[in-house]
C-alpha cells in the first residue's frame, strides 16, 4: 500500500522539496566565494590551496548542525554550494573539498532533525564524488519518507552535476552502480513522492551518455516493478503521476 497517511504528510514533503531547491537557486546570486578559481581549476593543489579548501569547508560547516537559526543555517549551506556550480571545477578540488566535507556531513546525516539531515543531504548530492554517494545511498531507506526523498534529490543532483564536469570525479562503475541502486530502490519504495524522486533522478542519469542505456533499463525496470505491485491502485494520483 503506498505510504500516503495523510494530505498533511504531502505538503510537508512538498515544503522539504522546496526547502531543497532553494540552495539550487539562492547559491548562484553569490560570488564564487573566498575559493578562488585558480584554486577550483587546478589540476593539481598545492598544499597551500589545499589549506585553503580545508579553511573555508571548516568555516561554513558550523552552523549546519550547530545552529538553531535556520537563517544561519541556510547562510552555511548556501555558501558551501556555490563553488561547487563551477562546471570547470578539477577532480583534484572536489574531491578535496568533499574529503573535508563528508565527515561533517556524515555526522550530520544521523541527526534527529530532519532539516538538519536533509541539508546534509543537499550538500552531498551537489558534492558528486564516491564518498558523498555513498553518503546519500546509506540515507535512502531511512524510515522517514521525506529524508528517502531527499536522498532521492541528492542522487538526481548528483547526475546533474556530473552531466555538466569536464571530467568526472566519480568512476563509471561507481556511478553505474548508484544508477542500478536507483533502479532497486524503485523496486522497494511504497511512497509516491519518493517514487518520483527517484524516477528524476533515474531520468538524470540517463542524460548522462555514458550512463543513458543503463539509466534506461533500470528505470524501465523499476517503474515496471512499482506498476505490477500496484495493478489497480495506481488510480492514485500521486502514484500515477509519479510513473508517467
Amino acid at each position: 500500500m503506498i505510504a500516503l497517511t495523510s494530505s498533511h504528510r504531502i505538503i510537508r514533503l512538498v515544503f522539504l522539496a522546496s526547502l531543497l531547491c532553494a540552495g539550487a537557486m539562492g547559491g548562484h546570486a553569490l560570488a564564487q566565494g573566498e575559493i578562488p578559481a585558480a584554486v577550483r581549476r587546478a589540476g593539481q593543489l598545492a598544499p597551500d590551496q589545499a589549506a585553503l579548501i580545508a579553511e573555508f569547508v571548516k568555516t561554513h560547516a558550523v552552523n549546519l548542525g550547530a545552529s538553531k537559526d535556520p537563517q544561519l543555517i541556510k547562510k552555511d549551506r548556501e555558501a558551501l554550494l556555490v563553488p561547487l556550480t563551477d562546471p570547470l571545477n578539477t577532480p583534484a578540488f572536489r574531491l578535496k573539498f568533499s574529503e573535508e566535507l563528508v565527515p561533517t556531513l556524515k555526522k550530520l546525516a544521523d541527526d534527529p532533525n530532519e532539516i538538519v539531515v536533509i541539508n546534509a543531504l543537499r550538500l552531498a548530492g551537489d558534492l558528486a564524488t564516491a564518498q558523498s554517494v555513498d553518503l546519500v545511498k546509506s540515507a535512502a531507506s531511512a524510515q522517514k519518507p521525506a529524508i528517502r526523498y531527499a536522498a532521492a534529490f541528492a542522487l538526481r543532483r548528483t547526475f546533474e552535476a556530473l552531466g555538466k564536469m569536464q571530467a568526472p570525479t566519480i568512476r563509471q562503475d561507481q556511478a553505474d552502480d548508484a544508477v542500478r541502486f536507483i533502479g532497486k530502490r524503485l523496486t522497494e519504495e511504497k511512497d509516491a513522492l519518493v517514487i518520483d524522486g527517484l524516477v528524476l533522478a533515474g531520468i538524470e542519469a540517463s542524460r548522462v551518455p555514458v550512463h543513458r542505456a543503463l539509466a534506461l533499463m533500470n528505470l524501465s525496470t523499476g517503474v515496471s516493478a512499482v506498476a505490477k505491485e500496484q495493478g489497480s491502485k495506481l488510480a492514485s494520483e500521486p502514484l500515477a503521476q509519479a510513473l508517467l
